[in-house]
C-alpha cells in the first residue's frame, strides 16, 4: 500500500471526486450529463473497472447507469458507483434532468443537471488501530452532497462537450493520511469531443475520442480513444490516458441492442511497482423500439450500440438502398422516360393492352406537381424534388405517420414547407426530375399513396 499511496496520491483524490473508465466512450453520460439520452431509447450500462491486477488496496470500480430520453427534448438518467481504494469504500448515487434544443435536422445543443448523496466508509475491520484519531475524524465527514452540469454541441458526428463534475465543495480524503482537504467548485472541468466517419458503404465506421480534464488543485490530464466498428458488429481500438497508459479495447454487439465492452490496460510502467495491467469490463443494453419510432426527435441521438448510420429526414440514403432496392435509386443514375405515343387504338389491339397503355398516359399526366420557394424554418425542406403524400399543420400528426410508414418498412422522411406553412411527409427525394412522374405514379399504385403528388423546393 505504501509504494500506492507514495506514487500516486493524487491519482487517489482525482478519482474519488469522479471515477473514471476507458471505455468512457459507450456512455459518455458518466462523463457529461447532457449526453442523458444519447442512446435513443432507455440503455442500462453496468461495468466494472479493477485497477492494476495484484497490487493491495488498488482501486476497484463499479458503476451502473440509466438514461432515457422523453417528449418534447427532455431526458432523464441515473448514476449509482461504488468506489473501493483499501479501507476506504465510497457510494454515490445521481439523479439527472436533461434539455436537448434543436436548431436544425443535424444541430442541436444538449443540458445536463445532476444532483445526489454520496457516502465514504472505512473498514475498521482492516485497520491495526482503529482509535486513531485521524481515523475518527474521517468518519466524521462521510456523507456528503454530488452534483455536476454538463452541455454539449451536436452537428452531424461531430459532437464538443464540457462539463463541471463538482458543483459542490467536496471532501476529499487522502487514503494515505485521512485527512480532509477542501477544493473549491468549478475547479474542475472536462472537455470532450468527438466525431464518427463512415466509409465502406457505412458499413464501417472510425471514431477518434479525445478528453481532457483540467483541475487547478489536482495534475492535469488528457486521454485519446480511437474506435473502428466493423459492420455494427465487433469494435477495436486503443487508447492513451496521461500517466496511467496506453490500453487495449474491443466488444461486439448484438442486433444493434446489446454491447459487451473489454479493456486490457498495459499498466504505468514509469512508476516502479505499478507496471500492472488494468481489466475493465462493460455491459449496456438497449430498451424498446429504436429511435427512428420517435422521429420528432430522432436527430438529437446518436448511439454507440447501434452504429448504424442515421439518414436525416433531409438526406437520401442513396448508397444503402442501392444494394436493397437498386429499382428505386434514379437520382444516381437517371432513366429518361418516353411516353408512349398519342395514337388511336385499333380494334384490332389487344383490347387489355390498350386499356394500360391509355391509362399509363393518363396517370403519368395527371400528376399534380407544384414549385414553391424555400423559405428559413430551421426545418425546412431544402432545395430538391420530393413525392409527398401527406400535409398538416401539426408537426405531431405528421411524425407519428412517418413512424408508421417507417414500421411498415417504407421510407419517409418530413419537413417544413414555409410557403404553405405546413408540415409535409414525403417518400422519395431527387435533385433531378427526370423519371419523377413515373417514380410518382408507381407510388400511387400503394392505396396509402393514392393522392401522392410531386413538389419542387426551387
Amino acid at each position: 500500500m505504501g509504494v500506492f499511496c507514495s506514487g500516486l496520491c493524487y491519482g487517489n483524490l482525482f478519482a474519488q471526486i469522479s471515477p473514471s473508465f476507458t471505455q468512457f466512450f459507450m456512455n459518455p453520460y458518466r462523463i457529461n450529463a447532457s449526453y442523458a439520452g444519447i442512446e435513443g431509447r432507455p440503455v442500462i450500462y453496468l461495468a466494472h473497472r479493477q485497477q492494476w491486477v495484484g497490487i493491495e488496496d488498488a482501486p476497484v470500480t463499479t458503476t451502473f447507469s440509466m438514461h432515457a430520453p422523453l417528449n418534447l427534448g427532455l431526458n432523464l438518467g441515473a448514476d449509482f458507483y461504488h468506489d473501493s481504494r483499501g479501507i476506504l469504500k465510497t457510494n454515490s448515487f445521481l439523479f439527472t434532468v436533461g434539455y436537448s434544443i434543436a436548431f436544425s435536422q443535424k444541430d442541436f445543443l444538449r443540458f445536463g443537471l445532476s444532483g445526489g448523496l454520496g457516502f465514504r466508509n472505512i473498514d475498521l475491520s482492516q485497520v491495526d488501530n482503529p482509535s486513531d484519531p485521524a481515523l475518527l475524524n474521517a468518519m466524521e465527514n462521510n456523507l456528503f452532497i454530488n452534483g455536476n452540469f454538463g452541455v454539449s454541441y451536436h452537428t452531424g458526428y461531430f459532437s464538443i462537450g464540457v462539463a463541471i463534475p463538482n458543483l459542490f465543495e467536496p471532501n476529499l480524503n487522502n487514503t494515505s493520511t485521512f485527512e480532509n482537504g477542501e477544493m473549491a467548485p468549478f475547479n474542475e472541468v472536462v472537455f470532450n469531443t468527438s466525431y464518427r466517419f463512415y466509409f465502406g458503404l457505412d458499413d464501417y465506421a472510425f471514431e477518434p475520442h479525445i478528453l481532457y480534464r483540467y483541475s487547478n488543485v489536482l495534475p492535469q490530464q488528457y486521454e485519446v480513444a480511437g474506435i473502428f466498428h466493423l459492420k455494427n458488429i465487433i469494435w477495436l481500438g486503443g487508447s492513451f490516458r496521461q500517466d496511467y497508459g496506453v490500453s487495449a479495447l474491443g466488444g461486439v454487439k448484438i442486433n444493434n441492442q446489446m454491447a459487451f465492452g473489454y479493456s486490457y490496460g498495459l499498466g504505468i510502467q514509469s512508476f516502479p511497482g505499478i507496471g500492472k495491467s488494468s481489466h475493465e469490463f462493460s455491459f449496456s443494453i438497449q430498451l424498446g423500439q429504436k429511435s427512428r419510432s420517435r422521429r420528432k426527435t430522432q436527430n438529437l441521438y446518436l448511439s454507440f450500440i447501434d452504429t448504424e448510420r442515421v439518414y436525416w429526414e433531409t438526406e437520401p440514403r442513396l448508397k444503402k438502398v442501392k444494394e436493397e432496392k437498386p429499382e428505386e435509386i434514379i437520382a444516381e443514375k437517371p432513366v429518361e422516360v418516353i411516353a408512349p405515343p398519342q395514337e388511336t387504338i385499333s380494334p384490332h389491339d389487344n383490347p387489355r393492352l390498350a386499356l394500360e397503355r391509355e391509362l399509363a398516359i393518363n396517370i403519368v399526366s395527371d400528376i399534380r406537381t407544384e414549385t414553391l420557394s424555400a423559405g428559413d424554418h430551421p426545418l425546412e425542406l431544402p432545395r430538391a424534388n420530393y413525392i409527398i403524400v401527406k400535409e398538416d399543420d401539426n408537426q405531431n400528426v405528421i411524425s407519428d405517420y412517418v413512424d408508421k410508414l417507417s414500421d411498415d418498412g417504407e421510407r419517409a422522411g418530413y419537413g417544413y414547407v414555409s410557403r404553405r406553412k405546413k408540415w409535409m411527409v414525403f417518400v422519395y427525394q431527387s435533385d433531378s426530375k427526370i423519371g419523377l412522374r413515373k417514380q410518382a405514379a408507381k407510388k400511387q399504385n400503394n392505396p396509402e399513396f393514392k393522392d401522392a403528388w410531386i413538389l419542387t423546393i426551387d
